[in-house]
């Protein structure tokens, strides 16, 4: 008892402290939220708002055409600035005015009579001495300014004591860089005043604003006067600046100080003040009537625990420890034998749960043994200086090995030639915590023949922490022998591949150059005979001589061009050729081809085709000839051809379109196979079926 209540005790004073702390640290992240948010509002009313208008009039290109005009131009394009002076204004402002580098106040809008006052003239004031000279000072600081640098200045009062801030923004002539002026703003802190007097404070709270000089400027206060927290607060007035909130706490007071800045200036503008009263006493009160509550009811809760615990705790809890202990021992038919503690016997029903799923998942020795004995795959167990501890039956299957041969001889000796880089590597991966190894190598039995297997290996610890290696090897003979079929059968399908391309190229050759001449020699006759009057009969056997030979010689070039492709073996020869000529022949002789046939090719070649270029003329000749053809073959006496070609970039498009029946769309995705035709119903088609294949494989 006298443990709990010093406990309580002890307790009672941390969460008073605590919570005091919280307490604490509440107030004075509640004071310096109000000055975040309070130092934004202000940084929104000022610097972003004058930042804002000031840039929008300066680099106005009024602006720019105004100090670019003559005088007689100046007084249209002060009319259209002054407009702009008024709505940037919207009665924000009590005075905007454009003045030149001699203090000369050329365009101004006063918020009184929101009226323009063209010649006002701050360096002769007539009135407002006082607010004519702030006027130069910030002129006389803007003109030394950086350009586009914003520069704000007071706070002042005027006759009538009301407080205000002047900011500009200097002007400078686009053609000389020279300082043109500077555009001015009066801006009344009557609207920030409005808005410290939104403030939601409580009855302790007082918010002050200063001046840099310690000249309380505003205050709002619901209990404590003004003159008072001023007297108190002026020890600090005259400080450093203050750029983050200055916590200072004085007897029962709070202070916490803060400046307004400008960005580009280290005096402060204005200097916030806040106080909170009576600091902390009424909340330390609570807290303390909370913790002495809180003590109490602790020590009392202590009494029925400790009571509670000695007659219902300590006894089952003691025979769940011995139970734990004896199953820890390897005793997992033990039990525990239900009690009248009821919120025990849940917990003592898992236990038995427990130790019964124990008994019967825990894998014996035996268990083990007769999983590595009778599993075809061979293992292996090495300590760490690679010396075999263990081997399994099938290992001394494999290399005709018994098993005292094998245990305590090292791992190496098992492999082809000891290997002993490989062990070298073995070991270097395992020390590198790489994953497991895994690797086809080759075993030596005992009467020396190699024995492929994949060979894996893993490390681990035995019951003794000892570093061990675990290794796997699994026969792959047959495995082997099937790769090497494989391989056998994909060379000399290969080699039938060569073989083929090799004859198709040779008797190709040898067909095309009897072929050659059959065609040349009809050529000679075909001169010859049209200065002779032979019979029609005649002419037309000798023309089916002459078309027959070169139908023979194509198929001849498509199927040389074939096994050029499947061989690899096909090149580009690339040279510089008249793109018009080359296009005009191709027409030429295809026009004569279709007009036979009873149909008619187009052309459309863009005028700005290049003259010449560099290709391959023999490769392009193909592909359209092949193009060509088919177009002929399969169109009806009467149909039109077309053969167009364009430019885009640097990329030449060829297009052979006809009029024909077309190809049906069950056929479309075999055009490009190898002797795959058409079916005309008018004709039989000759060809081999192989110019789209060509085609293809040339573009």
């Amino acid at each position: 008892m006298g443990a709990s209540a010093a406990i309580s005790l002890i307790l009672g004073i941390v969460l008073f402290l605590y919570f005091e702390g919280i307490m604490r640290n509440e107030a004075l992240n509640h004071q310096k939220n109000l000055f975040f948010n309070t130092r934004a509002t202000f940084q929104e009313l000022t610097l972003n708002s004058f930042k804002r208008d000031l840039a929008d009039i300066v680099n106005s290109p009024l602006f720019d055409d105004y100090l670019l005009a003559s005088k007689v131009e100046q007084v249209l394009f002060r009319q259209k600035i002054l407009q702009l002076f008024l709505r940037k204004s919207h009665k924000k402002y009590d005075f905007i005015s454009f003045i030149d580098p001699k203090g000369s106040a050329e365009m101004t809008i006063q918020n009184e009579s929101r009226h323009p006052a063209f010649q006002l003239d701050v360096a002769k004031p007539h009135n407002s001495s006082s607010f004519h000279a702030h006027l130069l000072s910030l002129l006389t600081t803007l003109s030394k300014s950086s350009f586009k640098e914003l520069w704000v200045e007071g706070p002042y009062k005027d006759e009538e004591d009301n407080q205000y801030l002047l900011a500009g923004l200097a002007k400078r002539d686009l053609d000389t860089g020279l300082f043109a002026g500077a555009l001015i703003i009066k801006w009344p802190l009557s609207e920030f005043y409005d808005y410290l007097g939104s403030l939601e404070l409580s009855q302790d709270d007082t918010f002050l604003v200063y001046s840099p000089s310690g000249e309380l400027l505003n205050g709002r206060s619901s209990r404590t006067s003004i003159k008072k927290v001023s007297s108190d607060w002026s020890n600090y007035a005259n400080k450093p600046v203050y750029h983050d909130p200055f916590v200072i706490q004085h007897e029962k007071e709070l202070f916490v100080i803060q400046d307004l800045l400008w960005v580009n200036q280290q005096k402060p503008l204005l200097r916030l003040v806040s106080m909170k009263a009576d600091f902390f006493q009424n909340e330390r009160n609570h807290v303390f009537t909370i913790v002495f509550l809180l003590l109490i009811s602790s020590m009392l809760l202590a009494f029925l625990l400790s009571f509670f615990l000695s007659k219902h705790l300590t006894q089952p809890i003691s025979i769940l420890s011995k139970a734990l202990e004896k199953v820890g021992k390897g005793e997992l038919s033990q039990r525990i034998q239900e009690i009248s503690h009821a919120e025990f016997q849940t917990l003592f029903a898992s236990f038995n749960s427990m130790a019964e799923c124990l008994e019967k998942s825990t894998v014996t020795k035996e268990f083990l043994d007769s999983i590595f004995t009778n599993i075809s795959s061979c293992i292996i167990v090495c300590d760490k200086d690679y010396k075999i501890q263990y081997v399994n039956p099938a290992i001394c299957k494999l290399l005709s090995r018994s098993k005292e041969d094998l245990i305590g001889d090292r791992l190496v000796s098992l492999f082809e030639g000891n290997d002993f880089d490989f062990i070298n590597d073995l070991d270097k991966d395992l020390k590198d915590c790489h994953p497991p190894y895994h690797e086809a190598r080759s075993f030596c039995d005992a009467s020396g023949n190699k024995i492929s297997v994949s060979f894996s290996a893993i490390a681990f610890e035995d019951r003794n922490k000892k570093p061990s290696l675990l290794c796997v090897a699994e026969d792959i003979r047959h495995q082997k022998r099937a790769e090497d079929a494989m391989l056998k059968a994909k060379y000399l399908a290969e080699k039938a591949s060569q073989e083929k391309s090799t004859f198709l190229a040779k008797m190709s050759h040898e067909l095309r150059t009897p072929l050659n001449a059959i065609i040349g020699f009809t050529q000679i006759l075909d001169a010859r005979l049209k200065s002779e009057n032979i019979s029609d009969k005649s002419l037309k056997n000798f023309k089916h001589i002459q078309s027959s030979s070169k139908h023979l010689l194509s198929l001849v070039n498509n199927i040389l061009d074939l096994s050029a492709i499947e061989s690899g073996k096909l090149d580009l020869e690339l040279s510089e050729f008249n793109l018009q000529k080359f296009l005009d022949d191709i027409y030429t002789t295809y026009s004569g081809y279709a007009e036979i046939e009873g149909l008619a090719i187009n052309k459309s070649f863009e005028k700005t085709l290049p003259r010449k270029i560099i290709s391959d003329p023999t490769k392009i000749n193909q592909v359209l000839v092949n193009l060509l053809s088919n177009a002929i073959k399969y169109s009806n006496p009467g149909d039109s051809i077309l053969l167009k070609v364009s430019q885009n970039d640097m990329t030449l498009n060829f297009t052979v379109k006809d009029t024909g029946k077309g190809i049906p769309k069950n056929d479309l995705k075999n055009i490009f196979d190898s002797y795959v035709k058409g079916e005309v119903p008018r004709l039989q088609i000759e060809g081999t079926g192989l110019g789209l294949n060509i085609v293809k494989s040339l573009v």
